[in-house]
């Protein structure tokens, strides 16, 4: 991650949420729990809202959110994952799950 990214990370977020090291962005182990209960509790809301809509497609499933953006949530294993720009860019290499992946589980 480049230096300017991390600090409009550091800004947005605060400086607890990102921590630089060895060139490598990480993030605490505390601000690791809330950022996955910020996805969860999404996920909750959008599911009591009825704003997305979930369908099992064989080993995925297909999800759509209230904006009408179709992604697809796999597992096998211990592994999750998602289409979602969102897990693609920070869940991912972060070890969280997406709000689509919280949805499924839930």
């Amino acid at each position: 991650m480049s230096e300017r990214a991390l600090k409009v990370l550091l800004k947005t977020h605060g400086s607890s949420l990102i921590a630089q090291t060895k060139g490598e962005t990480t993030i605490g182990y505390m601000d690791k729990l809330l950022e996955q209960e910020k996805r969860t509790a999404r996920a909750r809301e959008a599911l009591a809202q009825s704003t997305i809509r979930i369908e099992r497609l064989g080993a995925e499933w297909r999800v759509v959110n209230g904006d009408d953006h179709l992604y697809r949530v796999g597992h096998d294993g211990d592994h999750w994952h998602c289409t979602c720009p969102d897990y693609e860019h920070t869940c991912q290499s972060h070890d969280l799950r997406c709000k689509h992946i919280e949805a499924v589980r839930l």
